[in-house]
């Protein structure tokens, strides 16, 4: 069920053309829905539906609220009596609006201070008493400052909206896929063009202090050396260079019947039985459709090691 708000008046959308899709991905941020109606106000038989750029959009399956946001976009075509309409999250609005000044805080706080400030509820929880100081000459978003405090704290992070309020996503597997049973089709693909299997670590002299490296990777395909600047700030140098260490990468695409908790950011298991292979993939991009009864998605995926 999609719902518009236009003037403050909340209407059903009962002429959903074609289904919608809803979409994300990892490095975006916020989600999009889209979907069309049909609409000719010449036409009687026809619900004469309200709809304008910036309107509140919610859609609702099995009474929860899955996405929470405003249109975008909103193209008319007079040929075919539709109106598009693609719609941003409410996330949108706090990676688009530049931050200016000095944000002090524990990252719960900063989260809160933000989420005041856009008017959406804080769902973002963590045991960490860390004070982050990051400030801004208006080069940062909102988004940004909060980027900044996790890029400190997590090598691997998602924030998503869930409704009207921010969340981030859990390591949890959200559902196993098995080749030949519940995936519709798939490929991978494996590559060493990011690979490094071993990371100096220089002062601002370039002066070796000290190195890392993934000695099975060495072994295996050679040298490929990445530098790690020393910072006298730093708890742990030796920790953040072991983070620029990049083995084999393993990426897929699969499609399979529709999920809605599989969300760009959380992952999921998939199982090869032919070579006995079993692992657990990070969700890159998802996109889900709902067409004519139809109901898949199509998840880009890429192997991470756990723990």
């Amino acid at each position: 069920m999609i719902k518009i708000t236009s003037d403050n008046k909340e209407q059903t959308i009962l002429t959903v053309f074609e289904g919608l899709s809803w979409s994300g991905a990892k490095d975006i941020g916020c989600r999009t829905l889209s979907f069309s109606f049909l609409y000719n106000p010449l036409v009687k038989d026809l619900p004469r539906y309200k709809a304008k750029v910036g309107d509140k959009v919610e859609w609702i399956e099995d009474d929860k609220t899955l996405f929470l946001g405003y249109i975008e976009t909103l193209p008319y075509n007079t040929d075919d009596d539709t109106i598009s309409v693609t719609c941003q999250d409410l996330l949108a609005r706090v990676m688009r609006s530049k931050f200016i000044g000095r944000m002090r805080g524990t990252l719960n706080e900063l989260c809160n201070n933000i989420c005041g400030a856009f008017g959406i509820k804080n769902g973002v929880n963590v045991e960490n008493t860390h004070v982050h100081n990051i400030v801004s000459t208006g080069d940062l978003t909102y988004y940004d400052v909060l980027k900044t405090a996790l890029d400190t704290m997590f090598e691997r992070y998602t924030l998503y909206m869930d409704g009207s309020t921010l969340k981030l996503a859990d390591h949890n597997i959200i559902q196993t896929f098995e080749i030949g049973k519940n995936i519709r089709s798939s490929s991978f693909s494996q590559s060493i063009s990011d690979m490094v299997t071993r990371v100096l670590i220089i002062d601002n002299n370039g002066k070796i202090l000290n190195a890392v490296e993934d000695t099975e990777n060495l072994q295996k395909f050679g040298l490929f050396q990445e530098v790690y600047n020393y910072n006298k700030d730093c708890k742990n140098n030796l920790a953040e260079a072991k983070k620029l260490l990049k083995g084999v990468t393993n990426e897929g695409s699969i499609v399979v019947n529709n999920n809605n908790d599989c969300i760009s950011g959380k992952f999921i298991t998939v199982k090869e039985p032919v070579n006995a292979f079993e692992g657990t993939f990070e969700i890159q991009t998802d996109h889900h459709v709902i067409e004519n009864g139809n109901k898949y998605m199509e998840l880009e995926i890429k192997h991470v090691k756990l723990g």
